[in-house]
């Protein structure tokens, strides 16, 4: 498990000491980009949106169900398009007819970039179902 923390509301990235040896790399990658554009408002703070705590780590999200849509996992091991962190972060909540609630993630700043995306959707599809 990867741990979010941050000292004066700034969260640090993982270091070497603090990420197991079997972490993968997309796992880093998603790490770092949770921590860039997601923790401000799902973790770190008295405030924590549709309490989702990225700050506790990816565990906060994989096979656990949307508070938003519960018949959807956040993230459902090995398949991008069936998470609804893919759905938000590519704001097709509505689109679905989901009556998923809120805005495209992250919703205060400009939404992720396609190579961003791309790692994320990496990291879901190599994770292994239960």
């Amino acid at each position: 498990m990867i741990l979010l923390l941050a000292c004066a509301g700034a969260p640090l990235e993982p270091t070497p000491d603090s990420a197991p040896a079997e972490t993968s790399p997309e796992e880093r990658a998603v790490v770092l980009i949770l921590n860039r554009d997601c923790v401000a408002c799902h973790g770190l703070g008295s405030f924590v949106a549709e309490g989702l705590d990225l700050s506790l780590g990816v565990e906060q999200l994989v096979g656990v169900p949307s508070s938003q849509w519960p018949d959807l996992d956040r993230v459902e091991p090995g398949s991008p398009e069936d998470s609804y962190l893919i759905v938000k972060l590519e704001g097709r909540q509505r689109d679905l007819q989901l009556n998923g609630l809120g805005n495209q993630m992250p919703s205060e700043e400009e939404p992720l970039s396609e190579q961003d995306l791309e790692a994320v959707r990496a990291w879901i599809g190599t994770l292994e179902a239960d």
